[in-house]
């Protein structure tokens, strides 16, 4: 896969899901503006936002997303035998008789879902990252920071990087942060993904496809 230029990302935007989705989007050739973004998600620009609002900007540009999520609150292991629109219907009814810490995120995953993002209920693996990676696809998965990069810091501060590819068991990533590749052990990439509440999240990783 083609290295991608950050140098124009760096000062437009301070948040990393934002970031990151506009360097994915630039490796299919389309120039994110960000004001567009916090127009059509209705996200604050003063705040992050939901990776799960990537996967409906970027479905709305007419991108084809996949997201996938774990979350016990609002679905269940089980749900992951229903097909999408069984699975739409089921979050709609959940969604408007029962009350949730949050409802707001459940309420973008579904109008994501309705624009069309495929949502996967699936544990994290290697394997479905992997499947991605060979096929030359860029992935935005949400990390710990900590576990990420070994270090002291905030356990609970999320944090969002772009897999771009991999050799045998290393794996080279964009943090949005920085200007340039980095290259992380499968192992601690999974423990850095699964340590982001993963049971909790609207979703932990977001692809975007032509």
């Amino acid at each position: 896969m083609p290295i991608i230029n950050l140098k124009s990302n760096q000062t437009d935007n301070p948040y990393c899901m934002p970031k990151c989705l506009s360097i994915v989007l630039a490796r299919y050739g389309y120039e994110m503006s960000f004001k567009d973004f916090y127009t059509v998600t209705g996200q604050p620009v003063e705040k992050d936002g939901l990776n799960i609002d990537a996967a409906y900007f970027a479905s709305k540009l007419g991108f084809r997303v996949d997201c996938f999520a774990y979350n016990f609150e609002f679905t269940s292991p089980h749900d992951a035998q229903t097909s999408q629109i069984e699975l739409l219907g089921v979050l709609r009814k959940r969604l408007t008789e029962e009350t949730f810490l949050d409802d707001k995120i459940l309420s973008a995953v579904i109008r994501a879902m309705e624009s069309g993002v495929n949502y996967h209920i699936e544990q994290p693996s290697w394997a479905s990252l992997k499947n991605y990676l060979d096929q030359s696809i860029p992935i935005i998965v949400g990390v710990t920071r900590a576990a990420l990069y070994g270090a002291r810091g905030n356990p609970y501060e999320g944090h969002d990087i772009v897999l771009m590819s991999y050799k045998n068991r290393s794996v080279t990533f964009l943090d949005p942060m920085f200007p340039s590749e980095q290259i992380i052990n499968v192992d601690t990439l999974m423990f850095a993904i699964m340590s982001r509440k993963i049971i909790a999240i609207d979703c932990y990783a977001v692809v975007v496809k032509k």
